[in-house]
């Protein structure tokens, strides 16, 4: 669960500078 974390953070971050 930790790592599904991370990987929601991670494309947050990507999803966030497209917006």
């Amino acid at each position: 669960m930790e790592f599904l974390s991370s990987s929601l953070q991670k494309k947050n971050k990507k999803n966030r500078r497209k917006l």
